[in-house]
């Protein structure tokens, strides 16, 4: 009786001894596979140029995309986007007459009007010579930079698109 409580006793501990093994290799399992979740985080690229127009974000009849060469998340990329709009609207809302027109007139009538962001900027946004449907911005300045002087220096820099012109190759009958 005494040999088979000690076998009894001596097989119990084998079996709890093996469950704790079992038990805890499952465990490592289960936390391997939540390390693997983590190991597949998003990295940050350059992201997609995004076309808004009034249908889904800008204050007036235009469209404009902003793009970038620097990398973000999406979801940062998303951020700037939608800060870059409520700016560029807020100039837009806040301007005269003349200054609703200017936005009008330079993003309804181009379609390859653009914003670009980069960090490098002497200023706080720039129009270049010959790239007059091309708002450079200087990417921590989105909410200081004075859209409205940016946007009538790219209607005074082309004439036809800004400027209110004189009828051409008229024939006035006297």
């Amino acid at each position: 009786m005494k040999k088979t409580r000690k076998h009894l006793t001596v097989m119990a501990i084998i079996a709890i001894i093996t469950l704790s093994f079992i038990v805890l290799s499952c465990d490592d399992e289960d936390n391997n596979d939540n390390n693997d979740t983590t190991t597949q985080e998003e990295t940050p690229s350059v992201p997609s140029p995004k076309t808004i127009t009034q249908a889904n974000g800008l204050a007036f009849d235009g469209t404009v995309t902003i793009r970038t060469s620097d990398l973000y998340l999406n979801a940062d990329w998303n951020a700037v986007v939608a800060n870059v709009i409520t700016a560029f609207n807020a100039a837009y809302t806040n301007g005269n007459g003349a200054a609703k027109t200017r936005f009008g007139n330079v993003f309804a009538n181009d379609a390859n009007a653009q914003i670009v962001l980069v960090n490098n900027l002497a200023n706080n946004w720039e129009v270049r010579d010959n790239e007059f449907s091309t708002l450079y911005l200087k990417t921590d300045s989105i909410s200081t930079a004075s859209y409205a002087d940016a946007v009538r220096q790219m209607a005074t820099s082309v004439p036809e698109v800004g400027k209110a012109t004189p009828a051409k190759h008229s024939v006035f009958l006297g």
